[in-house]
């Protein structure tokens, strides 16, 4: 059997890149094809949390540059003395 960092690189790809049966990815490798199974939902689960950390980020970026408008409206009021 080959050690697990390995033959990760190469579960990916055939499991999510070239999208072959989990049988003859499982036995092309070596493996069980639970274990194909397990890694392919494992891989969609990462890029999944990926995507919604990538909006959080987009969301966050957004916000602040909202913040930063509204900050410097402030500041035009008070200097203009129409804010007190």
């Amino acid at each position: 059997m080959v050690p697990h960092q390995e033959w990760k690189p190469t579960v990916y790809y055939l499991c999510v890149v070239c999208t072959p049966s989990s049988a003859a990815a499982a036995s092309e490798l070596g493996l069980y094809a639970t274990q194909i199974y397990q890694l392919r939902a494992k891989a969609a689960h990462e890029k999944s949390v990926t995507d919604g950390e990538r909006q959080l980020r987009e969301q966050n970026a957004r916000l602040k540059r909202q913040l930063a408008g509204k900050t410097g409206e402030v500041t035009i009021l008070k200097n203009s003395g129409v804010l007190y």
